[in-house]
Formats: structure tokens, C-alpha cells, sequence
């Protein structure tokens, strides 16, 4: 080969090389534009964050409405009752796997006044579920009908009574120490919407006070009595709404002591 010709071949060698580089740059995305293996890993754990967080306020409202339901239906309808009373337990079940890693972290880090208080509460709250099944097992009449018959009824109706009570005031206790992350929310989007729900809230805990008084619920708390008293006429959605009613109270009211207690740090992480 000739010095002449030497250059034209390098510029043809370029020009295929350019060419086999661009039909390779058609067929195959460029390097910035390749998939980003670490933006889509983020995007998949978020997504399961979204969903376990919505799993777990779906259980939370439901548990809500059973506890209601189980007190509304004490002692007068006692097949629907013992089927609440089972849905609740397995419910709780499930609130306790979705957050099994409060449990895992009972030990660590250092405990706040406000931390105190939730853990308190938690366990609680889990001795009293305990309590209301234990005594189910000895009570039950319909939904665990095929258990043979157990002697302790004395001891079982007076721990029912205690756990089903305290349980209720202890869940609701419980929900209001979670009610600080909905609160701030609800302060930033501010407007008529946000003064709505406050005065809502203050109205239907205001009916929960009259409600504490109207079911004597300071009586069985106390166990000053062992018989719960109920006035047939009185409908049962009435019930429920009291119930209700007492249950925003106790939340609004746990909620204000959070925010007194720790008006800087209080989180709703502070509890399961």
C-alpha cells in the first residue's frame, strides 16, 4: 500500500467504525438513558412502604369498629358478640406481626417520658386482649362451642368484665397517642377543612363526656359492680354512638398529653 492512499484508508476505517457505532446506538439505549437499578429499587421499597402502611390503618379502623361493636353488644346479643369477640383477637393478632418491631425494640434506645407512657399502655392493652380471650374460653357459649366446658366461671366473668373495659378505654388511649402525625398534617393543609375537623372533634368529645356519665362506665372500670346494666329501649345505634363518642373523647385526650408532655418530640412512633 502506497503512502498516498495510507489516509484514506484510516478515514474509511473511521467512518465504518462511526457507523457501526451508530447502528449500535440505535439498537442499544445510551449509558445516561440505561435503567437506574438503584432509582427502581427506591421506588419498589416505597411502594411496599405505601402498602404496608395502608394495610396497617385498615386494620387499625377495623379494630376500631369491633371494639365498638363488642361493647355495644355486651349483653344483648351474645352469639354476635362471641364472633366480634374472636374477629377482635385475630385482629390484634395482626396488629402485632405489622408491628412486631416495637417488641424486638422494647430494649433499645432511650425511654422518654412519652415513650413511658405508650409502652405502658401497650402493655396494657396486650394483658387485657390476653384476659378477654382467656376468659372466652371458659364463657364461650357459640363461637367456641366445641371446647369442652371449664370449670371458673366465677373468676372468668370478673376478668371479661375488667379486660373489656380497661381494653376499650386503653385502645382508645392508644390511638390517641398516634393522632400527632394526622394533627400535623392537618395543621399544615390548615383552611375551613382543618377548623371543621377540630370543632367535629371537640364536638363529638363533648358527647363522649356525657356519654362516660350516661354508661356508668366508672363503675365497671372500678369494678364497683359485676353486672352490667343496660336499658333495653335505648337503640343499639345509640350505643354505638356513645361508645363512639367516648372513644374520640379518651383519644383526644391522650393526644393532649402527649403534646404536654413532649410538645417538641412527641411522634406517633413512640408506640406499636
Amino acid at each position: 500500500m502506497s503512502a498516498a492512499s495510507a489516509p484514506h484508508v484510516r478515514t474509511a476505517r473511521r467512518a465504518s467504525a462511526g457507523s457501526a457505532s451508530g447502528a449500535c446506538g440505535s439498537a442499544l439505549p445510551k449509558r445516561f438513558s440505561m435503567p437506574d437499578e438503584h432509582g427502581r429499587g427506591a421506588s419498589r421499597r416505597g411502594a411496599s412502604r405505601r402498602r404496608h402502611r395502608t394495610l396497617r390503618l385498615a386494620v387499625d379502623a377495623c379494630l376500631a369498629a369491633v371494639f365498638v361493636a363488642l361493647m355495644t353488644t355486651a349483653t344483648v346479643e351474645e352469639f354476635a358478640h362471641e364472633w366480634l369477640g374472636m374477629a377482635a383477637f385475630a385482629l390484634f393478632v395482626v396488629h402485632q406481626v405489622l408491628n412486631r418491631r416495637w417488641w424486638t425494640g422494647l430494649v433499645r434506645g432511650r425511654y422518654t417520658a412519652l415513650r413511658a407512657l405508650g409502652t405502658v399502655v401497650n402493655l396494657g392493652l396486650a394483658l387485657c386482649m390476653v384476659g378477654q380471650m382467656a376468659s372466652s374460653l371458659v364463657l364461650s357459649e357459640h363461637a367456641l362451642w366445641w371446647l369442652p366446658a371449664l370449670d371458673g366461671a366465677w373468676w372468668a366473668r370478673v376478668v371479661h368484665l375488667l379486660c373489656s373495659y380497661w381494653g376499650f378505654v386503653l385502645a382508645a388511649i392508644h390511638a390517641g397517642l398516634h393522632l400527632v402525625g394526622a394533627a400535623r398534617t392537618l395543621a399544615r393543609r390548615g383552611g375551613a377543612l382543618a377548623w371543621g375537623v377540630r370543632i367535629a372533634f371537640v364536638a363529638v368529645a363533648c358527647f363522649g363526656a356525657w356519654s362516660f356519665v350516661q354508661l356508668d362506665l366508672a363503675t365497671y372500670l372500678t369494678l364497683s359492680s359485676q353486672f352490667v346494666f343496660v336499658d333495653p329501649a335505648v337503640p343499639l345505634g345509640l350505643t354505638a354512638a356513645e361508645y363512639a363518642s367516648v372513644g374520640v373523647l379518651l383519644a383526644a385526650a391522650a393526644h393532649g398529653a402527649a403534646r404536654l408532655i413532649s410538645p417538641r418530640t412527641a411522634r406517633s412512633t413512640c408506640t406499636s
